[in-house]
């Protein structure tokens, strides 16, 4: 499972990188702040299926050189309550997230590093409290973010495909 408000960054970046082209460098810009509502169902394998439904509210700022390539990227994401449930059982759990997410350019390549710091991730259970977290620090070596190459804080989840695993174990 991808978590949305994981791959909106990237196809943001993306958007920006195509603009950029005829931009004189200067300091950032900024983007207008973008708010999404989400309503959607995944599936946890074979065993159930999840619906996924909030809302989020993202402001953006990119910096660009002489050229006009964008050379850092930087998202200020809210998400307090995405609300997961479980359509067999009909339980549910709260997820929460707020945090800055900034894409900065390796120099002399195409490639970026990718920085998030705040709460992820705060996953908590009507009754039983925080069940994941995932706040601090992670600094990932590409966009995809698959490679971690430091991290500070709690991190229960660092990865998202295992907090879309612990949460269909947690909602089973």
């Amino acid at each position: 499972m991808k978590n949305p408000r994981l791959l909106v960054p990237v196809a943001v970046l993306g958007l920006s990188l195509t603009g950029a082209s005829s931009v004189v460098a200067a300091g950032p810009e900024r983007d207008p702040v973008t708010v999404d509502s989400y309503d959607f169902q995944f599936s946890c394998g074979d065993d159930f299926d999840v619906r996924i439904s909030g809302t989020s509210s993202t402001k953006s700022l990119f910096w660009l050189d002489e050229q006009g390539n964008v050379t850092r990227f930087r998202m200020q994401v809210s998400a307090p309550r995405d609300v997961l449930t479980n359509l067999d059982t009909m339980t549910s759990v709260e997820v929460g997230a707020h945090f800055v997410q900034t894409y900065t350019r390796v120099p002399g390549t195409n490639e970026y590093t990718v920085t998030v710091v705040g709460h992820r991730y705060l996953a908590t259970d009507p009754g039983a409290g925080i069940i994941m977290r995932d706040v601090g620090r992670i600094v990932f070596s590409d966009p995809s973010e698959q490679t971690v190459t430091f991290e500070a804080g709690v991190h229960d989840a660092a990865d998202p495909d295992l907090l879309g695993l612990a949460l269909c174990g947690v909602v089973d």
